[in-house]
């Protein structure tokens, strides 16, 4: 077992998992590749469903679930190199394709990277009602 302790070493010897999954929905004996989010993927992601409404005192956050799933897929489809097939600018066309084939790959790269629904319902329930810095612009 090897212990890592360098910065070089963890940043060289770290690798995000991939699987390839089957999208029958998009041709026979289609797949495509599936990967771990990176931290900073999975934030963006986050940020992407968060919506702020209001300003001030009366700012509030909210999860926004529009197009959830498309904004995860186009984080987590990658080439067989592991890089991005779509970029956040593709959301509109990915969410415009079948759930099935979505909810399948969604789940699997929910899986690689750790997160579960449950994270979706944490992050809301820590939403606050106010900007985390407590500055107030009015």
């Amino acid at each position: 077992m090897a212990v890592l302790q360098a910065k070089d070493d963890i940043l060289t010897h770290s690798q995000l998992n991939k699987q390839l999954v089957d999208v029958p929905e998009w041709g026979e004996g289609t797949q495509v590749w599936v990967s771990e989010l990176t931290s900073e993927a999975e934030d963006a992601y986050q940020a992407s469903i968060v919506k702020q409404e209001g300003a001030g005192k009366n700012t509030e956050f909210k999860t926004d679930l529009a197009n959830r799933k498309a904004k995860f897929a186009v984080q987590c489809i990658v080439d067989e190199n592991g890089k991005r097939v779509f970029s956040d600018n593709d959301v509109s066309k990915v969410a415009a394709l079948g759930a099935r084939a979505l909810n399948r790959i969604v789940d699997v790269g929910y899986e690689l990277s750790g997160m579960s629904m449950k994270d979706l319902e944490e992050l809301e329930a820590n939403l606050s009602g106010s900007p985390e810095d407590g500055s107030n612009s009015d």
